[in-house]
């Protein structure tokens, strides 16, 4: 009876130290450099300069904050991202902690030459999730991406994570490319992949100081409006302005944007949209490819510059949604023939389409799909349906000429 006492105690202490002892292998947060973001260019010395911002975790305490920057950022030059990666810790008495990582940049000289072996490790890494934003830095401007301060963003990854989600919710602009669309593009037949690309205008070192941010009149600035375009696996080029808002738009990833057509002399009509859908389809015409676009929308009348050419009935309403679906139309249609001629790059993902829809055909051309791609014609019809103007019905431009009293 004693010795069962004493077995179910020793069991009991067991049970005890095993929930309520700490965690072995633990490591305090003081002690952890936690990695945010990785900037990949050429080296001088090694194949590649690796640039990583840390956050400093006593900034985000109370009781230790010093009022000092919350991040800093750190460079060495190694062949691969785990040599870098083994030359911080022994550089810092820190451990360098990627579980947080959120972005990684890659120097356009790299995407042009198709490198890209750093990847392998992130793509390997567990510590690495696969929905990190990958950006090309232009200009050889790494430093500067990741050291201009902003107000109330004094992370330099955030801000470029931030201002990218409100370019792309906001106004259809650019599209946060993850690392793994990225690697399923480059390894999958049917799509090429795009990236959107970040540039420093008017760079300087006041910018990388803490007081810049503080300022109200600011000539450093963060351009994230334009895409890179690639062929297979290289980057060929870049789309700007109207062409890079209708990428997005083709791929089906715009959620809000705004098309204008002109109904006078310098003058326009500009309608904001929403519930943007748009449905993609490949046939085969007499062995000739044929590219069809679907696109519908809901809008709303942002500004009418032109005096009595809206009253609001309608009428009105149906002339302005045949005018908007003739020009949006015409500038789809552009963008892709403007991809067939000048880069023979499917980036809309019309080679998918034909896979799902027609997939032995897809194997027949699909080591020549950009061939195919380029010699396709191009269909594409827009209905968009603009229900309202707003809180006012006539313009003020009306108002203005037509004075009742």
């Amino acid at each position: 009876m004693i010795k069962l006492r004493m077995l179910l105690a020793g069991l009991v202490c067991t049970v005890l130290m095993m929930t309520l002892g700490g965690c072995a292998d633990r490591i305090e947060p003081g002690n952890l450099l936690v990695i945010t973001a990785v900037g990949i260019a050429k080296g001088e010395k090694f194949r590649y300069h690796f640039y990583f911002e840390g956050i400093n975790p006593s900034e985000f305490t109370e009781t230790k904050r010093q009022n000092i920057s919350n991040s800093f950022l750190f460079d060495n030059e190694a062949d691969a991202l785990s040599g870098a990666i083994s030359a911080i810790s022994q550089e810092i008495p820190l451990k360098p902690e990627f579980s947080h990582m959120q972005l990684i940049a890659i120097d356009d000289e790299l995407l042009r030459e198709g490198d890209y072996d750093y990847l392998d490790f992130a793509d390997r890494f567990d510590q690495i999730r696969n929905n990190l934003t990958l950006i090309a830095v232009k200009d050889k401007a790494m430093k500067p991406i990741f050291s201009t301060t902003s107000p109330s963003l004094t992370i330099p990854s955030f801000r470029i994570l931030m201002q990218l989600n409100e370019l792309h919710e906001k106004v259809g602009g650019n599209y946060p490319t993850s690392l793994l669309q990225f690697i399923n593009n480059l390894t999958q037949s049917g799509r090429n992949p795009i990236l959107p690309v970040a540039q420093i205008t008017n760079p300087s070192d006041k910018a990388e100081s803490m007081d810049y941010a503080k300022q109200l009149d600011k000539q450093t600035k963060m351009d994230l409006h334009a895409i890179a375009v690639f062929r297979e696996d290289k980057m060929v080029g870049e789309l700007k302005d109207r062409e890079a808002r209708n990428v997005i738009v083709l791929q089906n990833q715009a959620k809000n944007t705004i098309y204008n057509y002109s109904c006078d002399a310098q003058k326009t009509i500009s309608s904001a949209l929403q519930y943007i859908a748009v449905n993609k389809k490949v046939m085969y015409r007499q062995n000739k490819p044929v590219l069809k676009v679907y696109m519908h929308a809901t809008g709303t009348i942002n500004s009418i510059q032109c005096a009595n050419y809206f009253t609001g009935k309608s009428v009105e309403y149906t002339k302005i949604n045949k005018e908007l679906d003739r020009t949006i139309e015409k500038e789809l249609t552009a963008t892709i023939i403007n991809m067939q001629t000048k880069y023979k790059s499917d980036i809309f993902g019309f080679g998918e389409k034909l896979r799902i829809s027609d997939y032995k055909k897809f194997k027949e051309v699909k080591d020549r799909w950009n061939e195919e791609f380029a010699r396709a014609d191009v269909e594409v019809e827009v209905r968009v349906n603009v229900q309202r103007s707003g809180i006012r019905g006539e313009p003020f431009t009306n108002r203005i000429k037509n004075k009742k009293y």
